[in-house]
């Protein structure tokens, strides 16, 4: 039976917060970035924040941007604008068109 201890460092640091809450995640990932040096922190892992949130919320209200913006508590504007920044619609794949 393989356990996690038996796993390279680099693995188990994985598979620890796998199932850690999403706080204990984020932690983690700050540590690892700043351990590294990494410099621009703060702005990259909020806007995987914001990207991730956005995106469940468009999810969870079949893309009713109105709906999803009060969901997370923000205006109707104010999600567009963040969909625009983040490039969210540009991941979304191409509906095809009718003919």
């Amino acid at each position: 039976m393989v356990d996690t201890g038996d796993l390279p460092a680099e693995f188990r640091d994985q598979v620890a917060t796998t199932g850690a809450d999403w706080l204990a995640a984020l932690e983690h990932e700050a540590q690892r970035r700043l351990a590294r040096g990494e410099t621009g922190i703060l702005d990259a892992l909020s806007r995987q924040f914001e990207r991730a949130l956005i995106t469940k919320a468009l999810e969870r209200t079949a893309g009713r941007r109105i709906e999803a913006a009060n969901l997370l508590g923000m205006g109707r504007n104010t999600i567009t604008r963040k969909i625009a920044e983040l490039g969210i619609e540009d991941d979304e794949p191409a509906k095809p068109e009718e003919s």
